[in-house]
């Protein structure tokens, strides 16, 4: 028995599954990340791990190593059709999932994410827990709840996050950009839903847009019955368990768990100073319309080039956004794109610069990346979405501008530009970065919790 504080760590025999749609080599993202650092720090701890992943495609399962963690994938051999994405019937690797889990006898089956589909769904965690296993999940993302995963009211404002048949159907209606036609499918659908009548067994599109009242109930439905398959839910951020307890999710039965950095070096570096009062932002991530790369470029296109730069790390894709947003910066010298990082470097880089910029465009959980600039001594420029606000003080640590709007955005920056003393300060009012180390710890007494309530 090892003891840190108040949280009391047993660590005999414990095992963990970890299931997630998908991992190294084929994906390194927030979650994978989260799972990897988690499962690293359970070791130092004495837990084993084990990752269990779909085999999509395969009808047979199949193990391998990576850095001496066991994965497995069970074999999935489902056909993707509408039936099998609107949840009308179950995927057929289920029982193979089962079969892994019974093999391996873990102590927990810890989720990470359900995807539905071929991935892992509400009936893969049913299993588990039809099967004796104590079963926990994580909430990387807030689709969980919300049928855009964005929390974000028509794209206009931020969503309360309470789900109501009517007014999500109205915002999540996948018609929004023709008002006429959006109005009708809307108004047919809410008569459907009251005579009690599904169109999403009709197997085409028209049958899915009319059925949307019963596509956001399943959603509720689906959310209440996770939490009845879990013996512990699990956010790392305050925002997200107020939704869910708004929606009627048991408050005893969520517990947060503040974020952590994976160890990649000394905390809180001590950036560099600004160099002649030029203002250097940086952003690392995937270079989408959500991180709101698009919004960045032209805001710092306006602005004086020998006053502030901007350089983006990020995988470089060949989709129209990306075109797009290399060619606005393309006539820009102090915009440039810079290409990927590895992870164990993100921190030592961003060191080099005095400001990450993240537009978000959607509520994200927890941005990691937010840790890794306080880690490297960076205060934080973001967009005012759930995730973000939660972390960063404005004036203090970073500053908010309103998500999606340039025009506030531009502000910020030529706040900092004429006072560029703001971004020195802010330097100093960084808070500690928690090291994963610690999220370790807390997961390990909510896994002996569970374990110890038979």
């Amino acid at each position: 028995m090892l003891t840190d504080g108040s949280i009391s760590l047993s660590i005999t025999g414990m095992k963990i599954i970890h299931c997630l749609n998908i991992f190294w080599p084929d994906q390194i993202a927030g979650t994978e990340l989260y799972a990897w650092a988690l499962i690293k720090a359970l070791k130092t701890l004495g837990i084993e791990s084990v990752v269990v992943i779909p085999n999509y495609g395969k009808t047979v399962t199949e193990t391998f190593e990576i850095n001496k963690l066991k994965v497995i994938r069970y074999a999935e051999p489902s056909t993707v059709d509408r039936s099998l994405i609107m949840g009308k019937r179950v995927a057929e690797g289920v029982a193979a999932f089962v079969e892994v889990l019974l093999t391996e006898q873990a102590s927990v089956v810890h989720f990470h994410e359900l995807k539905g589909s071929n991935g892992l769904s509400l009936h893969h965690v049913k299993a588990a827990k039809q099967n004796g296993f104590k079963t926990m999940m994580t909430f990387h993302l807030a689709g969980y709840s919300c049928k855009t995963g964005t929390l974000m009211y028509k794209e206009r404002e931020l969503c309360d996050g309470v789900i109501d048949t009517a007014r999500c159907t109205d915002c999540a209606l996948p018609l929004n950009n023709n008002g006429v036609v959006h109005k009708a499918v809307y108004v047919a659908g809410r008569v459907l839903h009251k005579l009690d009548y599904d169109s999403t067994s009709w197997n085409n599109a028209a049958g899915t847009a009319l059925g949307f009242p019963f596509v956001i109930e399943k959603i509720n439905a689906d959310l209440h019955a996770l939490a009845g398959s879990c013996d512990r839910l699990v956010v790392y951020a305050n925002w997200y368990k107020r939704i869910l307890v708004l929606n009627g999710i048991p408050g005893q039965k969520v517990s947060y768990v503040a974020p952590g950095l994976k160890a990649c070096g000394p905390y809180n570096i001590v950036a560099k100073a600004l160099l002649g009062g030029k203002i250097r932002l940086v952003f690392v991530g995937r270079i989408n319309a959500f991180k709101g790369i698009d919004l960045m470029i032209a805001a710092v296109a306006a602005m004086p080039a020998d006053k502030i730069s901007l350089d983006i790390y990020g995988h470089i894709n060949e989709d129209e956004f990306t075109k797009k947003c290399l060619e606005a910066a393309a006539s820009n010298s102090n915009i440039q794109f810079k290409g990927p990082l590895q992870s164990e470097v993100v921190v030592n880089v961003m060191s080099e610069y005095d400001v990450f910029c993240l537009a978000s465009a959607f509520s994200e959980m927890s941005p990691l990346v937010i840790q890794e600039a306080f880690a490297a001594g960076l205060p934080v420029l973001a967009s005012n979405v759930y995730g973000n606000r939660e972390l960063i003080t404005h004036d203090k640590n970073g500053w908010l501008f309103q998500f999606k709007n340039i025009e506030s955005l531009k502000e910020v920056l030529r706040e900092l530009i004429v006072n560029p003393a703001k971004v020195e300060q802010a330097k100093t009012n960084l808070p500690e970065v928690r090291p994963f180390e610690k999220v370790a710890e807390e997961y390990l007494a909510l896994y002996n919790e569970i374990l110890a309530h038979s």
